[in-house]
């Protein structure tokens, strides 16, 4: 789903990206509201930590659908491609300014995957 709809994925992800810390904010000003903001927050920082990942694996998971061939080492071929990605993303990420730009890019897209599967999740249960 992440490059079904990649722009709106974007969009969602900058959004969710900057209205969080707000919305954690607003929250915390009442005295009921601040343990809800700490675990806001906590969950916040997991999910941009995960984002890394997240971001690594869909673009394992395009260059494997883009080949087209699915076989019994799919998932094998998926680690590894994960781990390449991660190893090739961080050295663009690691370009002074346009790696950060690129990297802001890529939190809040997968910062919306991140939110999607887990309200699917949710939904399921």
């Amino acid at each position: 789903e992440m490059w079904q709809k990649p722009w709106e994925h974007l969009g969602k992800g900058v959004l969710w990206l900057i209205a969080t810390p707000i919305i954690a904010v607003i929250i915390a000003i009442t005295v009921i509201g601040l343990p809800i903001s700490f675990l806001l927050m906590v969950g916040y920082m997991v999910a941009c930590y995960f984002s890394f990942i997240v971001l690594a694996m869909g673009l394992a998971h395009w260059l494997i659908t883009w080949e087209g061939k699915k076989k019994k080492d799919s998932k094998l071929k998926m680690f590894g491609l994960t781990a390449l990605a991660i190893i090739v993303l961080t050295v663009v990420f690691s370009i002074p300014v346009i790696g950060m730009l690129l990297k802001l890019i890529g939190m809040a897209w997968a910062f919306h995957t991140i939110l999607t599967v887990k309200c699917n999740i949710l939904k399921k249960v």
